[in-house]
């Protein structure tokens, strides 16, 4: 897979997600984030390693920090694709 700079157009989105639900979204061995990814073009990691990375306090509870970026019409279908994993 090619890696594509971003550019000035590129967007980024940083999405709350339960730590219990983190699984539903990375997948096994982040199956989840390359069916993403492949469907709608955009690039999304999860940043759930314990002790490390950014957290999110959402209503009272912390959260892992899912982070989309791409051209915007790409993150928006990204969006909605993860929304769905998460039951939303």
């Amino acid at each position: 897979m090619a890696l594509r700079v971003p550019d000035s157009a590129d967007v980024c989105v940083r999405l709350p997600v339960p730590m219990d639900r983190v699984g539903a979204v990375v997948g096994r061995g982040g199956d989840g984030l390359r069916a993403v990814a492949g469907r709608t073009g955009c690039r999304i990691t999860v940043d759930a390693k314990a002790g490390g990375g950014p957290r999110l306090a959402y209503a009272g509870r912390t959260h892992a920090v899912a982070t989309l970026v791409g051209p915007q019409a790409n993150v928006l279908m990204g969006l909605a694709q993860v929304l769905g994993m998460l039951g939303v």
